[in-house]
């Protein structure tokens, strides 16, 4: 992370750290002097998130992940340090409005190269990574469970809400794609956006650095590939995976098109259903009002046909 970018307006004492901006689920600071971040972790508004810091933490000691992470220093019961990176926020370097525009294609190639990479690490022995304890349950019982769950917690928390949520879930049941076997290695599970920095951002090489590990797990690596492909359909800010070319430079460095096939349009609308119910749970136990676009989505997907 930059330091510069991340400094609250009118901060005035370089000697003490810097609180950066950050999610709903901790708190970040930044020791320009000492060169660290220290993220203080505090419970999520639900634990339908399944967020941890110690899948952040067993992610950070993987080998394989080498300097595509931040160096991790020191952990205790609630917080973990990390050494400081100069690296910028992905975000904060692509100004063109052009999505096509050559910066943007080598930025996407790069995080497309490192998604590569987190996919092929050899995680599958850290028990902590695993969705089930201790990793027995096959992973669509897994996956489908905190499905359940969540989509129950959306409406536990809004019934208004449940004639958007049960035929989306009886949609996505029909259509769990069983046919297609998972893809299983390490996922980040919240790949994209700030937390893709980017080391040498102003060469025709720039190498993209991971951060936030709070979700990763061992699992279907497509779910990542998914969460890119679902931002783009609800809406949401897809940046650097806009437009067409800087589309094709991803996935030319990651290896293949992943949605050339009706598999994957299910695995995304698989997915694509915990993102939207979990980004739900969040809102609602925010008291901020439902995504309209999440809700639209859904309607769509209870609109699906059955396999087959």
């Amino acid at each position: 992370m930059t330091a510069s970018s991340l400094e609250p307006a009118g901060f005035s004492r370089p000697d003490r750290p810097r609180r950066a901006q950050h999610g709903t689920t901790n708190q970040v600071f930044i020791d320009r002097q000492r060169g660290t971040v220290t993220k203080v972790f505090t419970p999520p508004a639900d634990d339908v998130h399944w967020r941890s810091q110690d899948r952040e933490v067993s992610a950070l000691r993987l080998p394989g992940l080498g300097p595509l992470v931040p160096r991790l220093l020191t952990v205790d019961s609630s917080r973990m340090t990390t050494a400081l990176l100069e690296a910028t926020p992905l975000p904060e370097l692509i100004a063109s409005s052009d999505d096509d525009s050559t910066t943007r294609c080598r930025l996407a190639a790069s995080t497309g190269t490192a998604l590569r990479r987190i996919h092929g690490v050899r995680a599958g022995h850290v028990t902590a990574l695993a969705w089930a304890e201790g990793g027995s349950q096959p992973w669509w019982d897994v996956f489908w469970a905190r499905l359940r769950k969540t989509a129950a917690r959306v409406c536990e928390l809004d019934g208004e809400l449940r004639p958007f949520v049960h035929p989306a879930l009886d949609a996505l049941e029909r259509r769990l794609p069983l046919s297609c076997p998972p893809r299983l290695g390490l996922l980040h599970g919240d790949y994209g956006g700030a937390n893709l920095l980017i080391r040498r951002g102003d060469v025709a090489s720039p190498e993209a650095v991971v951060v936030d590990w709070e979700w990763a797990a061992i699992g279907d690596v497509d779910y990542d590939l998914c969460r890119i492909e679902w931002l783009i359909l609800v809406g949401r800010d897809a940046r650097h995976w806009a437009g067409p070319r800087a589309r094709a430079a991803f996935y030319d460095a990651y290896g293949g098109d992943f949605t050339d096939d009706d598999a994957s349009s299910r695995k995304i609308a698989c997915y694509g259903g915990l993102m939207a119910l979990g980004d739900l749970v969040r809102q609602l136990t925010e008291h901020s009002p439902a995504d309209r676009r999440i809700i639209t989505w859904l309607t769509s997907i209870s609109r699906m046909h059955p396999i087959g």
